[in-house]
């Protein structure tokens, strides 16, 4: 069963703006105490040498000045397992086979780090650990299943959904999801693990669902109700409900923001 969620769902009483560049994009938000943290990246440009990302802690009363990560950072991930937050990013690996600016995200290493917060500001705890893979991005968050961490990843090059599974700061590969499709989402429901993918430059539009009973090997994809020409889906947990929040594209262009509730 299926409805439409009222907007106030989602107001937060607290609003503030905080611009860290021309372009900002691809934010990312966990609890912490009485707080949140923001994660996003930005610069001149998508993909310019000044791309970097930017962290911020806003708990009940203040919110701490920002942290910024290393230029040519991009696509952040936060979450939080046990009171101790991770952060997972790209960088931009030099290479001289760059034609565009957007042929950056295909040599990518993919960086994971702890945060702390002392006095309400942020610190990176470690050198960053680089997860093993090429062209890896991540863009949505991970859920924990059976103990582990299982962070859903997308192959830049080949256009395929790309999941690993640890624990801290170890991970490695676990499986594989389908073809020209990027950006997956995970949840968690009936012991398994479901995923809904963004497609990418094909004939189907609208987004390719599957699932797995162990993270590695998953079922074939098949196609949903869900439109989608080149948009990223999110799903949540929200007070025992299931969330699916998406652009509902008519075209090339993102319009409408919708949203689904599962019961």
């Amino acid at each position: 069963m299926t409805k439409n969620v009222q907007c106030e769902v989602f107001v937060s009483k607290k609003v503030f703006e905080f611009v860290g560049g021309n372009f900002n994009h691809c934010s990312t938000i966990c609890p912490y105490n009485d707080g949140i943290i923001i994660a996003w990246y930005c610069g001149t440009n998508e993909c310019s040498d000044d791309q970097s990302v930017l962290m911020l802690y806003s708990s009940k009363n203040d919110v701490s000045k920002p942290l910024r990560l290393n230029f040519k950072t991009g696509n952040p991930v936060l979450w939080n397992n046990n009171n101790q937050i991770y952060l997972l990013c790209s960088y931009f690996v030099d290479n001289n086979n760059i034609k565009i600016l957007s042929d950056k995200w295909k040599y990518c290493k993919l960086l994971l780090h702890k945060i702390s917060i002392n006095n309400n500001d942020l610190y990176l705890v470690n050198d960053p650990i680089i997860i093993d893979g090429d062209h890896l991005l991540g863009r949505c968050k991970p859920v924990l299943w059976r103990e582990k961490i299982y962070i859903p990843l997308y192959d830049e090059v080949n256009r395929t959904g790309v999941i690993v599974s640890g624990i801290d700061l170890n991970f490695e590969l676990c499986g594989r999801i389908g073809q020209n499709m990027i950006q997956p989402t995970l949840w968690v429901n009936n012991n398994k693990l479901h995923s809904l993918s963004r497609t990418f430059h094909s004939i189907y539009h609208y987004s390719q669902y599957s699932n797995s009973d162990d993270g590695q090997i998953w079922s074939e994809p098949y196609l949903t109700d869900i439109p989608n020409r080149n948009n990223s889906l999110h799903a949540l947990n929200w007070n025992g409900y299931q969330l699916l929040i998406w652009n509902d594209t008519q075209s090339i262009q993102r319009t409408n923001l919708t949203t689904r509730v599962n019961y």
